[in-house]
């Protein structure tokens, strides 16, 4: 009999994962929101947002990012700067990112992963990032970043150098957060 009780519990859980689906609560309402500013509305500024920008380069003193867009040309030395700003994180919280690239015909060419935790502190929030890679459990890159806001930006690059010969089209870029996919953009590289 108590195995039918834990199959019945099973099949209720799984249901209502079914009908109310897996997103996190941030998720719909992020995407709810990005509605709204697609409608004309402002971006939210006391609730969790996400903003994707490419660029050709970062500035190496100043970290300003140079050449923005959404069209990009293959030269000798070349790459796109895929740029995920954050604002409205919880202090206190640990979050997952994962950064995708992705070819014109969908397949994946590779990715970045980024533990996340933010601190209040007296003068602002101090975002500790911790960079690893799933094909080295040893590897270990941590940043840290401090703002006046609760918030912070991440960011990978794109080789796009004459030398990789990269199929000219739409690529895409997509921020996974907490293992559900919270927004993609795409670009294009051409010909120059």
């Amino acid at each position: 009999m108590e195995r039918q009780a834990w199959i019945l519990v099973a099949l209720i859980l799984v249901s209502g994962l079914v009908l109310t689906g897996c997103e996190q609560e941030t998720i719909q309402q992020f995407q709810s929101d990005r509605v709204a500013v697609a409608g004309g509305a402002d971006p939210p500024t006391d609730s969790f947002w996400a903003e994707v920008s490419f660029c050709r380069k970062i500035g190496r003193k100043t970290g300003k990012r140079i050449g923005c867009g959404d069209k990009f040309f293959p030269e000798q030395k070349s790459y796109v700067h895929g740029l995920v700003d954050f604002s409205g994180l919880v202090p206190g919280e640990v979050y997952a990112v994962h950064l995708v690239w992705l070819k014109p015909n969908g397949k994946e060419i590779f990715r970045r992963y980024a533990e996340i935790f933010l601190e209040a502190g007296d003068q602002g929030y101090t975002t500790h990032i911790a960079w690893k890679k799933a094909e080295d459990l040893g590897y270990l890159k941590e940043e840290v970043q401090e703002r006046a806001t609760p918030g912070c930006s991440l960011g990978s690059r794109l080789n796009i150098s004459t030398s990789r010969n990269r199929e000219l089209g739409r690529y895409a870029f997509k921020v996974y957060w907490n293992r559900e996919l919270l927004v993609q953009r795409s670009f294009l590289i051409a010909e120059t």
